[in-house]
């Protein structure tokens, strides 16, 4: 029998793609070998939680496998537990699929390092899953407070409201939300403040669950009782308090203006001078005690003393107004009117649902 060999160039080819399919496929093998071997070592490494192992291990699988879920997860979960948060963020924003103690620790461990924007990030994210999540629910409120969200941080304390174990959170929130409103000029604000404070003494009377600082929620309750027209329930909460927990700056700036409407002059003074004893030039002391020489008709230290509100907190409405004012009285009225437009400026995110200011 004659054997026929095919000598075609089409065989030829076949002969030389051979090899290199042979190759493709070892290396694919190895590919896929490393990859699972780095895996079962970065999840073995996880259940040893030797954590700076499960970051390096999947650090080096990233190298060769950038969208690896596993390592990005385990490695966002590792970099959480050694504090490392803004590692961790990194790893999150690749992963996600973090449970939900993991993306507390991580929300946590940012506030730790002062990353509030990223901190409301992953509080988001935990709301997105877990909506009625009440921890993620108040830091989440707190940080819209603290960035003058007022819609978004109002809708959140709504939300705290019908949650039994948020109610009080929800209530205290809110009242604070009513309370910046209120300085800013908004009709209604302190009354609204008010009552939802009311609420939160009528419920935790120790203020247990409270989540402010307890010197800030007696500060900015005592501020809206004056607001209101309440001096004497004002004077009696703040002098329990002081009782209680010693001088604090805000409550005796609040005392002092107590004491001066009521007559007597001196006691104010002394209430203030504690206050900038603990806190030298605060703000609303400085603007009290230039409002009280202002009534005395001392235009100098008035002067003096007002500026110094102003730079101590360049965007509060009352030291700008206070300020507009007595630069009018002293015949500076380009001064006087470049003040009142700041403070028109830093009026005009109302209320809750109004838009932002265009400042330009």
């Amino acid at each position: 029998m004659r054997v026929t060999v095919d000598s075609s160039p089409r065989h030829g080819v076949v002969r030389r793609v051979i090899p290199f399919v042979v190759l493709t496929v070892i290396i694919a093998g190895i590919y896929v070998a490393a990859i699972a071997w780095h895996r079962a070592e970065i999840e073995s490494l996880s259940r040893r939680r030797d954590w700076l192992g499960v970051v390096a291990t999947a650090r080096r699988l990233l190298l060769i496998h950038p969208d690896d879920g596993v390592a990005t997860r385990l490695a966002a979960r590792a970099s959480i537990r050694l504090g490392r948060p803004l590692e961790a963020l990194e790893f999150l924003r690749r992963a996600g699929g973090l449970d939900l103690e993991d993306l507390h620790l991580l929300g946590a461990g940012l506030l730790r390092e002062g990353r509030v924007a990223e901190a409301g990030e992953v509080y988001r994210r935990i709301l997105e899953t877990s909506p009625n999540d009440t921890l993620a629910l108040k830091r989440a409120a707190a940080i819209d407070l603290a960035d003058q969200r007022w819609d978004r941080a109002e809708s959140l304390a709504k939300r705290l409201i019908e949650l039994p174990k948020g109610r009080i959170a929800g209530h205290t929130l809110a009242g604070s939300i009513y309370y910046h409103l209120g300085r800013k000029g908004i009709v209604g604000m302190f009354g609204m403040a008010l009552g939802e404070f009311e609420q939160v003494l009528a419920a935790d009377p120790e203020l247990r669950e409270m989540p402010l600082p307890q010197g800030l929620f007696w500060n900015q309750y005592a501020s809206i009782l004056i607001e209101e027209g309440r001096n004497e329930q004002a004077r009696a909460a703040i002098e329990r308090r002081l009782s209680q927990a010693g001088d604090d700056p805000g409550l005796l700036t609040r005392l002092g203006e107590l004491l001066e409407s009521a007559g007597d002059a001196e006691g104010a003074a002394d209430a203030w001078r504690r206050a900038l004893a603990i806190d030298p030039g605060r703000s609303e002391t400085e603007l009290a005690l230039g409002r009280s020489a202002l009534r005395r008709g001392d235009l100098a230290e008035a002067e003096a003393r007002i500026r110094r509100a102003v730079d101590a907190e360049p965007d509060s409405i009352e030291a700008l107004y206070a300020w507009s004012n007595l630069l009018q009285r002293l015949g500076r009225r380009g001064e006087a009117d470049a003040a009142r437009t700041r403070v028109e400026r830093l009026r005009r995110p109302a209320a809750p649902g109004a838009p932002p200011a265009d400042d330009g």
